[in-house]
């Protein structure tokens, strides 16, 4: 199969939320964790910053630093660190 020939992630994802209802329950339950990892790799290229260097920033351990978090996981706060000095290190108020 030729690259071209592939489907997109968003059509592949579209297509499985319109067929599996499981997926879609799964998919909007971890919304939050995606947008984070988003918004997390969207800083790091924004600012030229490894991985060890975001976690410095923040005050973490490099392997703290790359996780993301299940949202709906009790143990996030003990993972990463608490949201608002997490957001702080990265220049984002809360």
């Amino acid at each position: 199969m030729r690259l071209g020939e592939m489907k997109s992630h968003e059509k592949a994802a579209a297509e499985e939320l319109e067929r599996d209802p499981v997926f879609r329950r799964e998919w909007e339950r971890t919304a939050l964790a995606r947008e984070v990892a988003v918004a997390i790799i969207a800083y790091r290229a924004a600012h030229k910053l490894s991985q060890r260097a975001l976690a410095d920033k923040l005050g973490t351990a490099a392997h703290r630093g790359v996780l993301v978090p299940d949202m709906a996981n009790p143990g996030l706060h003990r993972r990463l660190g608490h949201p608002r000095r997490g957001a702080g290190g990265m220049g984002v108020g809360c």
